[in-house]
């Protein structure tokens, strides 16, 4: 199964799980040494690298919220309340279904 519009990434191919969802496969190319270590702890799993790939976002997410953070605080830009950045994590949300 071919999506055009993602069709150029390599390494990630795309097919029907068993329930019915289109999800994507990757082909990784590691060291042996890491694959190694990994699959040691029982992380060289789909639901072990998921989990690692969950967890690199969150970490990129908090790294760019505390740069913004300090910017914010080194332009004197006032911080932002409880309400509003609920209503960004909700825009986001949203943004991201869409």
């Amino acid at each position: 199964m071919t999506f055009p519009e993602i069709s150029n990434v390599t390494g990630i191919e795309w097919g029907i799980s068993n329930e019915g969802y289109v999800m994507p496969t990757m082909t990784l190319e590691l060291p042996d040494e890491v694959a190694e270590a990994i699959k040691d702890k029982g992380m060289l799993t789909s639901t072990g690298v998921t989990e690692l790939l969950r967890e690199a976002l969150r970490s990129q997410a908090l790294e760019y919220i505390a740069d913004f953070v300090t910017e914010s605080e080194t332009r004197g830009i006032a911080p932002f309340g409880e309400g509003e950045i609920e209503a960004e994590i909700h825009l986001a949300r949203k943004r991201r279904q869409a």
